[in-house]
């Protein structure tokens, strides 16, 4: 094809357009039986398609539906569901979005099991401890009389088991280890006491690897100590 910028153009941006105009003496019909080529199909396109109903539209209705799959049916498509996830979970309504919590909520349950069921975690460690660490930019400590975990606690505490208890393997841990102790330090009593506890076994499984961080985590054990 001559020139082919306007045949299918394929802008970048989530989720992707497609524009079919017909042009170089090349009918749009002819387009619309063309499928992509594979560098342009976006993560929709190779996601399973009830992951991307209940991640796309929100769908709470839908959502249960996902423990009917079977883990390996899935397992393809987990990083990109953990990468929208982190998207929808950054939103700015996502705090006071009750239904929006509950789907990532129940989405996050069905990714952590299917990555335990498959053994997958270096797989996908990437995105797991992406959107783990992107809850350290909001608020993880609850305020005032309120004594309930904030929205992004309960993710981080959603995914902290999936990836901590990989404390043997090192490319998960190389990962892992500085968020976690970024954790640490964050104040959330509970989060700080799960991280320490994996630590430990990190420290002893493979101790160069925190050897680094041994003054944050020295500290915080000792803020621990005069906060009790």
């Amino acid at each position: 094809m001559d020139g082919g910028s306007g045949g299918l153009e394929v802008l970048s941006g989530a989720p992707h357009s497609v524009s079919c105009a017909s042009s170089s003496g090349v009918e749009k019909d002819s387009f619309e039986r063309l499928p992509p080529p594979e560098h342009a199909l976006s993560p929709w396109t190779r996601m399973h398609q009830l992951f991307s109903q209940v991640l796309g539209q929100r769908d709470l209705s839908r959502a249960g539906d996902l423990f009917s799959l079977e883990d390996a049916e899935i397992e393809d498509c987990l990083s990109q569901a953990l990468d929208q996830i982190k998207t929808i979970s950054c939103s700015p309504d996502y705090l006071t979005n009750d239904n929006d919590q509950a789907v990532v909520e129940i989405c996050i349950t069905r990714i952590t099991t299917a990555i335990r069921e498959t053994s997958s975690i270096e797989r996908h460690s990437v995105a797991l401890v992406g959107l783990w660490e992107s809850c350290l930019e909001h608020n993880l400590t609850p305020q005032g009389e309120n004594t309930e975990d904030t929205p992004h606690a309960k993710i981080a505490s959603d995914i902290t088991s999936c990836i901590l208890q990989n404390y043997s393997c090192p490319s998960v841990m190389v990962l892992a280890v500085p968020v976690a102790v970024r954790f640490l330090q964050r104040g959330n009593r509970e989060l700080s006491r799960n991280m320490s506890s994996y630590l430990s076994l990190a420290a002893i499984a493979k101790a160069d690897l925190l050897a680094e961080h041994t003054e944050a985590i020295t500290l915080s054990v000792l803020g621990g100590r005069e906060n009790k």
